[in-house]
């Protein structure tokens, strides 16, 4: 979709590919955290929520429609909302809990805030390129 509907700052496709980096380091963080349960139920509410967005965004941005990258929009800045709120969360592990885990815990889910920040941002460019007709 990134070709289709692509802007001066798209990133090139190999750019991508760090998803798969972040994604592993989510999988690590949830198993770290079903060995220690570390976070509190507002975390594990946030956490459940960024799945959800996180299907929806890919579900509907690969529909690959005017309307649905609109959509799309929506759903990613959702998405980075609630990876924010994950993240704030993830804040407030009492100290006998915290250590260096604990620490690159933190930081992955601030990686997957800063990379969805990006990706947010991309996706309103497109928006205002593609639907409300600016140059791009």
């Amino acid at each position: 979709m990134s070709a289709r509907f692509s802007l001066w700052v798209t990133p090139p496709g190999l750019f991508f590919s760090i998803w798969g980096l972040i994604y592993t380091g989510v999988v690590l963080v949830t198993l770290y955290n079903l060995v220690k349960n570390v976070w509190n139920l507002k975390a594990h509410i946030y956490f459940a929520i960024t799945n959800a967005m996180s299907i929806i965004w890919t579900l509907v941005f690969d529909v690959g429609t005017l309307t649905s990258v609109v959509f799309a929009s929506i759903a990613i800045l959702a998405l980075t909302v609630s990876i924010f709120f994950t993240w704030l969360e993830m804040g407030k592990i009492p100290l006998e809990n915290y250590n260096i885990y604990t620490y690159i815990m933190r930081n992955i889910w601030a990686l997957y805030l800063g990379w969805c920040i990006a990706a947010t941002n991309l996706n309103l460019g497109m928006d205002i390129v593609y639907w409300w007709g600016a140059s791009k």
